[in-house]
């Protein structure tokens, strides 16, 4: 991915610090679901010490993963926002002119800010669960392998199924911004002219036009968020289907003595991590 490609330019070593203490963190809780069963069971103090030491690890990278990536977005956005200054300062200035200059701030300013903020906080998270998730299929394996055959098939399912979806949300997301830029520069221009406007008889005008600018703007919104809502409940039927089959069948398993309660517990807590 460019942004990717981006934060790597920006500062190779704290980009691959901060994917090595994801992996870290993922590696800790995954290690965590997959003995606590055992512990809770058996009661095991040396089982119990490396489940304190797993914790401890996924705790502790966690919070090592925030500094790092709050450093390295505010460097990226102080990167990109250099960049985009030079390219818009950079036009003729006619350009410039006919130019809101509320758009130039959502551009420069308002949205490299939304970026960096989603990209260190949902960025990160997004990082962590599918960390969390590869690491939780690879454990199943060693903890019971027809659990983790079931999760790797509700990975492939949910990228099939969500795939197209979650491509046809960034063009939508795309056309909301597009729509609230367009009504900032209504209210921009109407605040910065309303001595114009008083004197002109144009506000109606200015009335109608914003009101067609809003109602665009809440149009292109529900068709982001209907499409984000489909999204969301879709993956979360498929996984919630994963864990009820895993509960039934470990169920059935257990009663027949195909595993103990030790690996059906670490089983279970692995499909609700995943």
């Amino acid at each position: 991915m460019r942004l990717l490609r981006d934060l790597w330019a920006t500062s190779r070593s704290r980009t691959a610090l901060a994917a090595a203490l994801i992996l870290v963190g993922a590696a800790g809780q995954a290690g965590a679901l997959a003995l606590a069963g055992a512990v809770l069971v058996n009661r095991s103090s040396v089982l119990f010490m490396v489940l304190a030491a797993a914790l401890v690890a996924s705790v502790l990278s966690d919070v090592f993963v925030g500094l790092v990536a709050a450093g390295l977005t505010a460097d990226w956005a102080a990167r990109v926002r250099r960049g985009l200054n030079r390219v818009a300062f950079g036009q003729d200035v006619p350009t410039l002119e006919n130019t809101p200059v509320g758009e130039l701030l959502d551009r420069i300013d308002a949205d490299v800010y939304a970026v960096g903020s989603e990209l260190r906080g949902s960025g990160v998270r997004i990082a962590q669960s599918m960390a969390v998730a590869t690491l939780s299929i690879v454990t199943a394996f060693f903890v019971w392998w027809p659990a983790a055959i079931g999760m790797v098939i509700v990975s492939v399912i949910l990228f099939v199924t969500m795939n197209k979806p979650v491509q046809r949300l960034s063009p939508l997301r795309i056309s909301e911004e597009e729509a609230w830029s367009d009504l900032a520069a209504v209210m921009e221009e109407s605040i910065h002219g309303q001595d114009d406007v008083r004197t002109s008889l144009a506000a109606p005008y200015v009335r109608r036009l914003y009101a067609a600018r809003a109602s665009e703007v809440l149009r292109r919104g529900r068709l982001v968020w209907r499409t984000s809502a489909r999204i969301t409940m879709g993956a979360g039927s498929i996984t919630r289907t994963l864990i009820a089959a895993l509960v039934v069948v470990g169920a059935w398993a257990l009663v027949n003595g195909h595993i103990d309660g030790a690996r059906l517990t670490g089983v279970w807590l692995l499909a609700l991590g995943f």
